[in-house]
């Protein structure tokens, strides 16, 4: 007596859990950023925070074949180092010769170095003078075009011979007076051979040139370019070009150039610093070629008095806890721009579950409150960019940084002068320490934030790529199962009409393969906190420096 045999149904699959094309949501973390810090793979070697320590002491270095070496790095270049021996005498050793450890030692001073001087000697006082060598300037002519060491200076007319040499000397102060200061700071390296400034004697040019309505200056990042129009400066016409006045006044150039020659800074440091610095190096008294720290109070009175028209007495300042926290935009009485903060989605493991068509999928699993309703059975393939990932915003108002004149908004002179009163406290009151933590904190959150959003792009694109490799895989062997199946129906139906005796034999269920693990980075992401530039700016401070309830301009 023959008994009749089902059908069986084909088979299809589902992946059981929640998948969300993950993405950086919002744009807080969007402006310009500029190499090579973001070579860099880890800042693994850092010990104390201060790069003044870690990157010029002395350490141990060990070679490819064990041995070991007491040195200190003093440069490196291509595929080879310069060290200082302990007997005194210098060494050159291939990279390649040494330990990878101190290889990535090599790689991560190396992008240091462009940021902080690593051969800058501590000083003991601020109560020098800074002065240009005697050759600066020393064959000035009358004409337009000018260089020196480290700039080159263009103007649509003739200077003055007189001009030419207290310009040349200027800069060249201004460049020493910056890498002198006790921070260790690194002068940036031009675009070109040299730092590239044009003056124009005509208000109209500058601003054609990109200059800004109302501005005494600017500092033009995206060209690496100083604009300054004489006018600002106190000179006027003469039969042998532009000369000085009584009313000469070089703090433009100064605070400009000290833009310039810390390029590589602005836009990682909070704008109080980057301004507050410029004036601070601008308030300076100069003359003969030289900066001189002695007098700084003379000086931080006139700088206020004479270029921000307050009185400094009367002055109305802004608290260091207000100003240290304010946002760039808002510093410059600019609305704020809101944006979402950066939310990376947690990614849940996936499990690819075999159903019979008609049937209703069993799952382990709560659905997730979060699951988007009428979700793809197949994930979305990702953007072609993936994540957004651009870094933290820095101080690129604009296309420049400009300085505000006495007409400016008073709400924000009143911020640029505290910004250089909270330098000149914090340098005078012993914590160039604290404050080179401070600004080597933003270098490393800085780089912290990008890799870890590249890393997250890179793990991203991964895991994707393995869940579309496995949902390909199974669609082939479903494909391959399921003609199986058709062939054993006709099997089947040919032994219930009686065309064959032999039982057909049912091929074996197909076996889901096992969920793909989830990299921790995709499955605990850190939270939009971590990786907020506006909270990080407001705790940055904490346990580094110390402010004081209120500044006062010098008596």
């Amino acid at each position: 007596m023959l008994c009749r045999l089902s059908h069986i149904r084909t088979f299809c699959f589902l992946f059981v859990g929640l998948f969300i094309s993950a993405g950086v949501k919002g744009h807080e973390m969007k402006g310009v950023f500029n190499p090579p810090l973001h070579h860099l793979r880890k800042l693994t070697q850092l010990k104390t925070g201060d790069p003044l320590v870690d990157w010029k002491s002395a350490r141990t270095w060990t070679a490819s074949d064990g041995r070991k070496l007491k040195a200190k790095i003093i440069s490196a270049q291509g595929s080879t180092a310069n060290f200082l021996l302990q007997n005194g005498k210098e060494s050159t050793i291939p990279h390649e010769r040494l330990s990878k450890k101190d290889q990535q030692f090599i790689a991560e001073w190396s992008e240091i170095s462009a940021y902080f001087d690593t051969g800058y000697q501590k000083v003991s006082n601020l109560t020098g003078k800074v002065e240009a060598e005697i050759r600066d300037g020393a064959f000035a002519k009358d004409g337009k075009i000018h260089e020196t060491r480290n700039f080159r200076f263009e103007c649509d007319q003739d200077l003055s011979a007189v001009v030419v040499k207290d310009f040349s000397r200027l800069f060249e102060a201004t460049y020493l007076a910056v890498k002198s200061l006790p921070l260790g700071l690194e002068a940036a390296e031009p675009k070109g051979k040299k730092f590239l400034v044009k003056l124009y004697a005509e208000k109209r040019d500058y601003l054609a040139a990109g200059g800004l309505e109302d501005s005494a200056g600017i500092y033009l990042l995206s060209d690496r370019v100083i604009l300054v129009p004489l006018s600002s400066l106190g000179v006027t016409p003469g039969p042998r070009g532009f000369r000085k006045t009584a009313n000469y006044d070089p703090g433009t150039l100064i605070h400009e150039t000290v833009h310039a020659v810390t390029h590589q800074w602005l836009n990682i440091v909070p704008i109080w610093f980057a301004e507050g610095l410029a004036e601070y190096v601008a308030a300076m008294p100069y003359r003969d070629g030289a900066l001189n720290f002695k007098g700084l109070d003379e000086g931080l009175r006139q700088r206020v008095a004479k270029k921000f028209g307050g009185d400094a007495k009367r002055f109305d300042l802004v608290s260091p806890a207000e100003l240290v926290a304010l946002d760039d935009r808002v510093f410059m009485d600019q609305p704020e721009v809101l944006s979402e903060p950066i939310v990376l989605d947690r990614i849940r493991p996936f499990q690819i579950q075999l159903t019979r068509n008609g049937e209703e999928p069993e799952s382990e699993e709560t659905p997730d409150p979060g699951a988007k309703p009428d979700a793809p059975m197949v994930p979305e393939k990702p953007a072609k960019e993936g994540p957004m990932i651009t870094p933290p915003k820095g101080i690129n108002i604009g296309s420049g940084i400009p300085r505000p004149p006495q007409q400016y908004d008073p709400v924000v002179v009143r911020r640029y002068v505290s910004s250089m009163l909270l330098v000149d406290h914090l340098l005078r009151s012993g914590q160039s320490e604290g404050l080179r933590k401070y600004l080597f904190s933003f270098l490393h959150n800085t780089w912290d934030n990008i890799t870890y959003l590249g890393a997250y792009r890179t793990s991203h694109k991964s895991h994707i790529g393995k869940l579309q490799g496995q949902s390909k895989e199974v669609e082939q062997i479903l494909k391959e199962f399921n003609l199986k199946i058709k062939a054993y129906n006709e099997q089947i139906d040919r032994y219930n009409s009686g065309e064959i005796e032999t039982v057909p034999k049912k091929p074996a269920d197909p076996v889901a393969p096992n969920a793909i693990p989830v990299p921790d980075i995709l499955a605990n992401p850190r939270s939009a906190d971590d990786l907020s530039r506006k909270a990080f700016r407001q705790n940055a401070a904490d346990g580094v420096l110390t402010f004081p309830a209120m500044l006062a301009i010098p008596e």
